[in-house]
């Protein structure tokens, strides 16, 4: 039927505010829908090492970090139909677990990576902050090329006091059922201008690293080559979508 994957970014595990809030979310979702299956990634319990600046993975495809727990947790949120990543408000932004995730798969936004992919963000907080790290998190997940549906807001105290539970489980039934309609055909995904106007940036942005007189952009070698593979140059951002969509398939 199809599978949602959330990456939650806080270091409490089980006591995180943030992965209970979506684990009630993916229970409503179960209830609409049993046959759609949900996945909780947690970086607290997970060892994600931090961007040492490299740009081997711009200039190689890969990174020079392949034996912590980044690889498999890049295949699944490729695998997944539905991405949900979240994260507790630590000084007005996101938590250093989620940064760390944004910072290595950073070759994701000039690849536009996951196009089309349709996503949520998830931010809890116990006071303010909420609204900034949200903006961050879903700008983030639009240049990878999500297209971000919707957004879980709730507020907390410290790790396991969460009096804002039952709240949220009852605003974001309707989220849920959205969210199950996406996954499961009966409604159309429909992305935003942001996401075209991302695409065009970067079309533009890597354009202009090509190399004149045949000489090669050792920093950019193989961001070049995937965007010439992908024919993507002479492209709008619809028929790009379209052919990311039925390679999917």
């Amino acid at each position: 039927m199809g599978k949602i994957l959330a990456v939650i970014g806080s270091p409490n595990d089980d006591k995180s505010n943030t992965a209970t809030m979506v684990r009630d979310f993916l229970e409503t979702v179960g209830r609409i829908d049993p046959a759609i299956e949900c996945e909780v990634v947690s970086l607290g319990n997970r060892k994600v090492e931090p961007c040492h600046g490299c740009w081997s993975c711009m200039k190689t495809g890969s990174c020079v970090f392949g034996n912590d727990a980044l690889p498999e947790i890049a295949r699944k949120m490729l695998e997944c139909d539905f991405l949900i990543i979240g994260s507790p408000v630590y000084e007005q932004q996101i938590s250093a677990q989620t940064k760390a995730l944004f910072d290595r798969t950073f070759m994701w936004i000039h690849l536009i990576r996951v196009m089309g992919k349709p996503a949520m963000t998830a931010i809890t907080a116990s006071a303010d902050g909420i609204w900034l790290a949200e903006k961050y998190l879903g700008m983030m997940m639009t240049m990878m090329g999500c297209v971000v549906l919707g957004h879980l807001r709730g507020f907390g105290r410290q790790p396991g006091v969460f009096p804002d539970r039952e709240r949220c489980r009852g605003k974001y039934e309707k989220l849920a059922r959205r969210v199950v309609a996406i996954i499961s055909g009966e409604r159309r995904l429909r992305p935003r201008m942001v996401n075209r106007l991302c695409y065009l940036f970067m079309r533009h942005h890597v354009h202009r690293s090509i190399p004149e007189r045949g000489t090669e952009s050792s920093y950019q070698a193989f961001e070049l080559q995937y965007w010439k593979g992908k024919n993507w140059f002479h492209l709008s951002y619809e028929k790009a979508l379209r052919q990311e969509c039925a390679s999917r398939e």
